[in-house]
């Protein structure tokens, strides 16, 4: 049924029965007015309970932030660890986050110690690059995907896992929610391979195979 089946809710893994054993009631998460079923608790409402008097590590709920920070959130592409990921943990930085979780209040935080002029400026220009990537990759797969669909029965099959492959990066590179930040050196890493095996297949496969 429903409430053992686990949803993803906020990027998160969301177990129903829990929050119903707690005494959670449906509609304090669901409308039943406006459109029924629809989601009416933001994210930040969840974090009033979720980090308050906490007993667990981060990395209980965030393992894939915390793969991402040492470079491994694929098991097929590895990076080096973000060298910050070895000296401060998740919640020095994310200190505030029961009160809303502001992108202001991180930086904030982490002016404490960073405390050059320019750190904003770098802290944008990482996840603006990070964000043009991911469009980029965007327009790529989906050019890439309408080349195939061209594309001999034969080749289609062959190229396929190499498109599924460049999907999966993308998904990967959407997950981290810090735009590339937790670990700038690892984001570039995956949108270069992401370019590099779409690339090779649809001119080293795809065109032979349309010709």
């Amino acid at each position: 049924d429903f409430a053992s089946k686990p949803i993803t809710f906020y990027q998160v893994e969301f177990p129903h029965d829990k929050h119903l054993k707690q005494g959670l009631a449906c509609k304090e998460c669901h409308s039943n007015t406006t459109t029924h079923g629809q989601i009416i608790k933001s994210r930040e409402m969840c974090m009033q309970c979720h980090h308050k008097n906490i007993k667990k590590e981060c990395i209980e709920c965030h393992a894939f932030e915390n793969q991402f920070r040492n470079g491994l959130a694929m098991e097929e592409i590895k990076g080096e660890p973000e060298p910050m990921a070895e000296i401060v943990s998740c919640d020095v930085c994310h200190a505030k986050i029961s009160e809303g979780h502001a992108r202001n209040d991180v930086l904030s935080t982490c002016s404490m110690c960073h405390k050059d002029a320019g750190f904003e400026k770098k802290v944008d220009e990482i996840q603006k690059k990070t964000d043009d990537s991911i469009k980029d990759l965007e327009k790529l797969l989906e050019a890439k995907k309408k080349v195939v669909y061209d594309l001999p029965e034969v080749s289609q099959k062959e190229i396929q896992p190499v498109i599924d492959q460049g999907e999966k990066i993308l998904q990967t590179l959407k997950k981290d929610r810090s735009r590339g930040f937790h670990n700038a050196v690892y984001s570039a890493l995956l949108v270069k391979d992401a370019k590099d095996i779409l690339e090779k297949a649809t001119t080293s496969k795809g065109e032979k195979g349309k010709q």
